[in-house]
């Protein structure tokens, strides 16, 4: 049973949910393991921890076995929040703010994370989590009622996806034409001006950048649109640069 595990764990994941099953007749996992309950499977060799033999256990630790689930949770969940308030200064994480997949701004364990989704979820537990984890999400600057800050201004309007498309020509033009170096970071706040070099269609357009970054910090652009504005070197916090 331990060689199964072994080959199991080459797909990568040994965070196992407690009700996984291997899928029958998955070709993506060796047959001798289809219909095997994995997630149940885990649980039971961290009860056995104490009391496995010694090189089981070392193999195990090799793969990089979790061995507490829910310390596990929680310290991927911090770094997720310290991360976010390094990229953005505050912990005001929007409810639809999902981790980008592959952003090397963040640690790979927390990509495609729902992180508006974890804050909710915090909040409601503020009553019943440990003092200790209180205090650590205190430290952090968590905040625990969206209401402690209703004077600050409402989050921006989802941006249509063609207004997105068109500020990102606008930000190839510029960061190509005008700008003239790697960091792609100031734009106008202003209206595009009615002369050369620009193009006449875009004369007269009101450029608001600052919306712009703050929509992104939303969680409000398309997925597909975000990496053509890094590809330029676009920044998306210009504080944290």
């Amino acid at each position: 049973m331990f060689k199964r595990w072994k080959r199991a764990s080459l797909h990568g994941d040994v965070l196992v949910h407690c009700h996984f099953e291997v899928p029958k007749d998955d070709t993506q996992w060796p047959w001798e393991l289809w219909d095997l309950k994995l997630g149940s499977w885990v649980r039971n060799l961290r009860k056995t921890q104490s009391t496995m033999p010694t090189e089981n256990k070392a193999a195990l630790d090799a793969m990089g076995f979790i061995w507490d689930a829910l310390a596990y949770q929680w310290e991927t969940n911090g770094m997720a929040l310290e991360t976010y308030k390094s990229l953005f200064g505050h912990l005001r994480v929007p409810y639809q703010y999902i981790v980008r997949d592959q952003d090397p701004a963040w640690p790979s364990s927390t990509w495609n994370m729902n992180l508006g989704n974890l804050v909710s979820t915090l909040r409601k537990s503020k009553e019943t989590m440990t003092p200790e984890k209180h205090e650590l999400l205190e430290a952090m600057g968590f905040v625990w009622k969206v209401n402690e800050y209703r004077g600050e201004s409402s989050p921006p309007p989802k941006i249509p996806l063609d207004h997105q498309q068109m500020i990102l020509e606008m930000a190839h033009y510029i960061h190509t034409n005008l700008q003239g170096h790697d960091k792609f970071m100031n734009f106008p706040k202003s209206k595009v001006p009615d002369q050369d070099p620009w193009p006449e269609h875009w004369r007269g357009i009101t450029l608001d950048i600052s919306t712009f970054r703050s929509a992104y910090e939303q969680g409000l652009f398309d997925p597909l649109i975000v990496p053509e504005f890094d590809k330029i070197g676009f920044v998306w916090n210009c504080f944290g640069n």
